[in-house]
């Protein structure tokens, strides 16, 4: 009947402290990631501030193009159902501008004809045109221009956006792209570990250039850096992380889908109109 009715954690979130698992444990939730993007790109939908079906190059600044396919354009709806006509090629271009202190790596240099990190060969598929469902390929590169619209045509930064139309409405208090957000929280940080050629769980985690590391990093993360004066609306969107960078917690992401479930509102506070979930 929409409600919650069991919710259990199971294991450490931090084994040298035998801390246990719980409902408010904070990760990185991975491509979770991407169905919080599309909603900030539905909510400027469903006002009427951006067209998904539109050439996605009128909302980011520049020219996005298959070169396979030069006539076609590129829109939102193709990149939310990954048939854009993408490769999932964007690690390079991820991990440089992730540890890009003073934002000089733009998104431009990953989708913009001639840019730094624009491959063709890596980049575009060139069996089947964007919005091709046969061409259907899951892709993080895309995600990249999914951000730079929201920030253009928001005019706020994706962090700053989702805090404020999406995770406060929905009380989603140990979620952010952010990870100062979470400062109050840090408490309930869970250790992301590798696993080990000894068949067991050690503390050799991810490198902390991606922010995997939450609880051993987050002091260091908050060290680094990073001067926001510089930060270009639409183009410095690599420290977010959006293809999977988001923090949030089962409880967090709880309300989240009980707000999907009841087709965009939970507890009074609406994220999306029915008819925009519907369309969805």
């Amino acid at each position: 009947d929409g409600k919650l009715v069991h919710s259990q954690g199971y294991g450490y979130a931090d084994l040298a402290a035998q801390k246990p698992v719980t409902g408010d444990t904070i990760y990185r939730v991975a491509s979770i990631t991407k169905t919080l993007s599309a909603i900030a790109v539905m909510q400027l939908w469903e006002q009427g501030k951006l067209d998904i079906n539109a050439d996605i190059s009128k909302y980011v600044g520049f020219t996005v193009r298959n070169p396979h396919f030069p006539d076609t354009p590129i829109t939102l709806a193709q990149i939310m159902t990954h048939t854009a006509g993408f490769k999932d090629y964007y690690y390079i271009y991820a991990k440089e501008a992730y540890v890009d202190f003073e934002f000089e790596r733009s998104i431009r240099e990953l989708h913009e004809k001639g840019g730094r990190f624009n491959d063709a060969d890596k980049l575009y598929k060139s069996d089947f045109a964007p919005g091709d469902p046969r061409g259907f390929l899951y892709s993080n590169a895309t995600g990249f221009l999914l951000v730079a619209a929201v920030e253009k045509v928001s005019g706020e930064r994706l962090d700053q956006y989702c805090n404020k139309h999406i995770f406060q409405p929905l009380k989603m208090t140990h979620t952010s792209f952010n990870i100062e957000d979470l400062e109050s929280a840090s408490g309930d940080f869970g250790m992301i570990y590798r696993y080990s050629a000894a068949v067991k769980p050690t503390r050799n985690v991810y490198v902390a250039e991606y922010g995997f590391n939450d609880v051993e990093n987050l002091a260091a993360l908050k060290k680094q850096p990073f001067n926001m004066q510089k930060y270009k609306l639409g183009e410095s969107i690599g420290k977010w992380s959006h293809q999977g960078g988001l923090r949030s917690s089962v409880s967090d992401l709880n309300r989240f889908m009980r707000m999907r479930v009841h087709r965009g509102e939970r507890d009074g506070a609406r994220a999306l109109q029915e008819q925009t979930v519907l369309q969805m």
